[in-house]
């Protein structure tokens, strides 16, 4: 929240005129992997509940190995975003110069 702060200072000063704007935090990683089979969607588990992916988190039936996503635990977070971006004209996505951050900011988009 600290670094949302002040990039609407800097973006609330730079326009002439004015332009509106609405910068929040998503607080850190909003999707994962999964810790467990249980956090696994019921398409990739078993009737009793196991994981039917050998490597947990990774689907691998099409041979792409492909990561399987959960959301992270903040749902509050991630749905005020959402309502925010749909009251928007344009999203801006402004990470952290690192991969960590495009990895956050990729998943926000997805």
């Amino acid at each position: 929240p600290a670094k949302a702060s002040t990039v609407a200072s800097l973006l609330r000063d730079a326009g002439d005129p004015p332009v509106r704007t609405e910068v929040l935090a998503c607080r850190g990683h909003v999707r994962d992997l999964p810790r467990s089979a249980a956090e696994l969607p019921e398409r990739y588990r078993t009737p009793e509940g196991r994981a039917r992916c050998p490597v947990l988190g990774v689907d691998n039936a099409a041979g792409d190995y492909a990561p399987i996503y959960v959301p992270a635990g903040r749902p509050e977070v991630l749905a005020e975003i959402v309502a925010a971006a749909g009251r928007c004209d344009e999203v801006v996505l402004a990470t952290d110069g690192d991969r960590e951050g495009e990895a956050i900011a990729w998943h926000l988009r997805e």
